[in-house]
């Protein structure tokens, strides 16, 4: 209910690029009642670029997609680039994003390492449950 963007740590894991790209371009048709502001981007040419007031020389600079080089961005983002963000943002809202990242992003470790733990439990008991049938079968 408080975070203000989506944890990208596992986008790479969880999202394809080309559904990303089409929830970046018109995100309310993806997921209506979002709070991703649609407009982001408008078409200029071939490519999509940004559609801020003044945007920056890098954006005025780089003369390809700028939707699909956020798209790479996103799905390829690391923790310390994550944590840099969240620093470099207004002073009131960095910390509770970051603060989730982390408890998102370890609840999802936690939550694999579960699933992992209970796989191998579960391989480990058809094991020796097939073990015990194969010595009652062999008469031991």
């Amino acid at each position: 209910a408080t975070a203000i963007a989506p944890n990208f740590l596992l986008a790479g894991d969880r999202l394809k690029p080309d559904w990303t790209f089409r929830w970046l371009l018109d995100p309310a048709q993806i997921s209506p009642g979002t709070a991703m502001p649609t407009g982001l981007f408008k078409k200029e040419g071939e490519r999509w670029v940004i559609n801020v007031p003044n945007p920056p020389q890098s954006a005025n600079d780089y003369h390809q997609d700028h939707a699909a080089l956020l798209v790479r961005y996103m799905l390829l983002m690391t923790p310390d680039e994550q944590r840099r963000l969240s620093s470099t943002g207004p002073a009131s809202t960095a910390a509770a994003p970051n603060t989730q990242a982390k408890q998102r992003a370890t609840r999802g470790h936690t939550d694999i390492a579960r699933r992992k733990s209970s796989a191998r439990r579960g391989r480990v008991i058809a094991r020796d449950l097939n073990r015990r049938s194969n010595r009652r079968a062999s008469g031991f």
